[in-house]
């Protein structure tokens, strides 16, 4: 085995652990219990029970093709969500790229639309609309993205390190085989 290999090898593990820390961080942590607090039809309107702090909104919708080439319905054209506390105030709700991750169990399948800084824990009124009706489509709320104590870097460190020492245990032999023929 050439005596490039072992090094090619090594940086690789390093450079695919750094895009997977990357990666995590980007996205924001591990999405978990998408529809925890509850989901709202599209166009509907339901009260839900929210806790204190950041809830992430997914639109929820039917999963259409094959094994590999999986595909979530849009969401329907103009489709808003409001959230209003019981004094009435209308909080922001801030937008999320549909684009950093999709989720597909069975036929449904769900990915990020926004989140909302929850004041304090209570009722609101979450009321979604949209220019055309969706069929199966819904906007589910549910906790914050999962990051270990809390913290996106933290856990960008940790996704990065723990793939970096799964990929060496894999590369194990080929870095021994290459340092026998060196």
């Amino acid at each position: 085995m050439p005596r490039w290999v072992a090094p090619l090898v090594i940086v690789t593990t390093v450079v695919v652990a750094i895009a997977v820390g990357l990666l995590w961080y980007v996205i924001g942590g591990w999405p978990r219990d998408h529809d925890r607090y509850g989901t709202v039809p599209i166009p509907g309107q339901r009260t839900l029970e929210l806790p204190q702090g950041e809830v992430r909104l997914d639109f929820e919708g039917e999963v259409s093709g094959g094994t590999q080439t999986r595909t979530l319905e849009d969401p329907p054209p103009g489709l808003r969500v409001r959230v209003r506390a019981r004094n009435g105030r209308e909080l922001d709700v801030d937008e999320v790229s549909s684009s950093l991750y999709g989720v597909f169990s069975g036929g449904r399948g769900h990915e990020p639309f926004g989140k909302v800084d929850v004041p304090e824990r209570g009722r609101y009124g979450v009321r979604t609309t949209a220019e055309e009706a969706s069929a199966g489509g819904e906007i589910t709320a549910g906790p914050e993205l999962w990051n270990p104590l809390g913290s996106r870097a933290l856990g960008a460190v940790l996704a990065g390190f723990a793939v970096l020492l799964v990929l060496l245990v894999f590369d194990l032999p080929f870095i021994i085989m290459a340092g026998r023929r060196a």
